[in-house]
């Protein structure tokens, strides 16, 4: 997929999305399943990110959450001498995107800057249409089930 495609040479990876095979490496035990994980065995080295979709006004709050949320992680990590990071990766409901949160997704991939700019931009619209959804059934009492 397009995540293993772009990592860096050494990185291996997972993400939560449907239709794809989610495996964490084999020192995380957990039941948490973080958005995006990425790990390099011979640095150990692990970088969980969460995608982060909200109001403007309650952007740091939403990073903070997902930030505890997976704090123990970090720690189980370090206690098999590995270090970890979390990283939020920041969408605002209206569609902008915080393009300084997505340089860490950077950082383990060899996207070119015009396919990243491609994959922000396919988010920003992503998250804008999403929220018009939400606002067009606002006054709705019911909502039709996904799987």
């Amino acid at each position: 997929g397009f995540l293993e495609n772009n990592l860096l040479n050494g990185w291996s990876g997972t993400a939560d999305l449907p239709g794809l095979q989610y495996q964490l490496p084999d020192v995380l035990d957990t039941s948490l399943r973080p958005d995006i994980v990425v790990w390099c065995s011979s640095s150990r080295m692990l970088k969980f990110f969460e995608l982060t979709v909200c109001y403007e006004h309650n952007f740091s709050s939403s990073s903070n959450l997902k930030r505890k949320k997976y704090q123990g992680l970090v720690e189980m990590a370090s206690t098999k001498g590995w270090k970890a990071e979390i990283h939020t990766l920041q969408i605002w409901s209206r569609g902008l995107v915080d393009n300084q949160s997505f340089q860490s997704l950077s950082d383990v991939t060899e996207i070119n800057p015009k396919d990243f700019r491609f994959l922000r931009r396919q988010l920003s619209r992503l998250a804008l249409t999403t929220s018009f959804a939400i606002w067009c059934k606002r006054d709705s009492n019911e909502w039709e089930a996904r799987e």
